[in-house]
């Protein structure tokens, strides 16, 4: 599970890194949504589902408001088409890292209604009498 937290962690670095060099608004703010889903990542492998889907809820409005708002403001610009086909394999590559940790992170949770917290047994058994 460390190994999976580092991964991460590095990629998040790197996402935030980026965001802050990057030559156009619109892929500062998809890395910048890399960092935002690498923490939901991160929170599942620490096993906080409540505070991962928190996270996801908050990233996707985030996301989805600041692409619309650039897509609105911005004008097109002609790129190459072999720029654009290297921008949507980077974004493919990130992708299925991301999926396949987050794979991974899922199996580590306890069943859904176990109770995981050893605090929680004294009242559950004195509720029941």
């Amino acid at each position: 599970m460390e190994i999976f937290l580092i991964i991460i962690m590095v990629l998040m670095i790197l996402g935030s890194l980026y965001s802050l060099n990057a030559k156009d608004l619109l892929s500062a703010v998809i890395s910048y949504g890399i960092v935002g889903f690498g923490l939901v990542i991160a929170f599942l492998l620490l096993q906080a589902p409540d505070l991962a889907f928190v996270q996801v809820v908050v990233e996707v409005a985030t996301l989805i408001i600041m692409i619309a708002t650039i897509k609105n403001t911005q004008h097109e610009i002609n790129e190459p088409k072999t720029k654009q086909a290297v921008y949507y394999v980077v974004t493919l590559i990130f992708a299925l890292v991301f999926i396949l940790i987050l794979d991974r992170t899922t199996g580590c949770l306890s069943q859904f209604g176990a109770d995981t917290m050893r605090m929680a047994r004294p009242y559950i058994e004195g509720a029941q009498q």
